[in-house]
């Protein structure tokens, strides 16, 4: 085995070893909560691009530099799910889906949901 192979087998092996057997094992697996988080991103989206809900979002899920820190640590778990205006939102809405669902399966969702 070449030196890349071994390196990403010690760094992606157990992971992906977890997430295929969680997978395999049936059931609902990581869906409800990278579902949500799909979901959220998604009409977080919507409401971002319509002139009712654009400051909304921006009050709500975004936080800048210039806010105060409380602001910006209230506004923080929401802004998991604001998507960028300039990145396109599906990339977003995969990545969301990946990650949340790895994260689901290997920590199991309370662990996730905290750690997020």
């Amino acid at each position: 085995m070449n030196p890349f192979a071994r390196r990403a087998r010690a760094e992606w092996g157990r992971c992906t070893v977890r997430s295929v057997r969680g997978c395999a094992r049936g059931g609902h697996g990581p869906v409800p909560l990278a579902l949500a988080g799909v979901c959220l991103t998604t009409l977080l989206h919507f409401a971002h691009g319509r002139s009712w809900g654009h400051r909304l979002v921006e009050n709500a899920g975004t936080v800048r530099a210039e806010d105060p820190f409380w602001a910006a640590l209230l506004r923080t778990p929401l802004s998991l799910f604001v998507p960028a205006l300039d990145l396109p939102v599906w990339g977003a809405l995969a990545q969301i889906l990946l990650v949340f669902g790895v994260a689901e399966i290997c920590l199991g969702r309370w662990r996730a949901l905290a750690l997020a």
